[in-house]
């Protein structure tokens, strides 16, 4: 059996695919090309890729394959990740969405894995069902906010959209408010937006 590939390798087998994905002119070449981007996803590591991919490529359709598997891990891998790459990759979506030249699919795709990892961090901080400890402390949520109300509030306005994607998915993925979680999730992002 053979090891498996170096992230950047996995994420050069990711771009390759999704060139010949986009360039497919058969619905064979299509099928090939969707096998292999399928395939990545059964890597052992595959955030390594998906930051890789982030970080480096420039292909608009690789970077939305590589946001797809991020999504899917964030469900997987959470609770095995530190608070440390918790936090980078946070940092490391609001960096793409930043960057003006990102695709707006590629923007859209951030912005929702940014409302899932608020999602996550939350939900895990949250105590026992009939615990009396207190959880631990989610801070992604408050960064994400924090992040948001900076790009709006940025004079030139270049980040706004980036923002109103950030506030959109994060609305949509805790849905509507209510009780609980998501009404204090939906209190706090509407007292963001009244102070704009």
């Amino acid at each position: 059996m053979s090891a498996p590939p170096s992230p950047e390798e996995a994420a050069r087998t990711v771009e390759q695919a999704s060139l010949a994905f986009l360039n497919a002119t058969t619905a064979t070449e299509r099928s090939a090309a969707e096998r292999w981007l399928l395939e990545i996803r059964k890597w052992p590591q595959p955030l390594a890729c998906c930051r890789e991919l982030l970080l480096r490529s420039m292909v608009g359709y690789a970077k939305l394959q590589a946001l797809i598997m991020m999504r899917e891990c964030l469900g997987t891998q959470w609770p095995m990740l530190s608070p440390a790459e918790r936090s980078e990759l946070q940092q490391l979506l609001l960096r793409l969405l930043a960057e003006g030249s990102v695709e707006p699919y590629v923007r859209a795709a951030a912005a929702q894995n940014l409302a899932v990892h608020a999602k996550h961090d939350l939900l895990h901080a949250l105590p026992p069902a009939g615990s009396a400890e207190s959880g631990a402390p989610a801070v992604a949520l408050e960064t994400l906010l924090q992040a948001a109300t900076q790009m709006l509030e940025e004079p030139s306005g270049a980040h706004a959209p980036a923002a109103l994607e950030i506030v959109h998915a994060t609305l949509s993925e805790f849905g509507a408010p209510s009780s609980g979680v998501v009404g204090v999730c939906n209190g706090a992002l509407e007292c963001i937006l009244v102070g704009l």
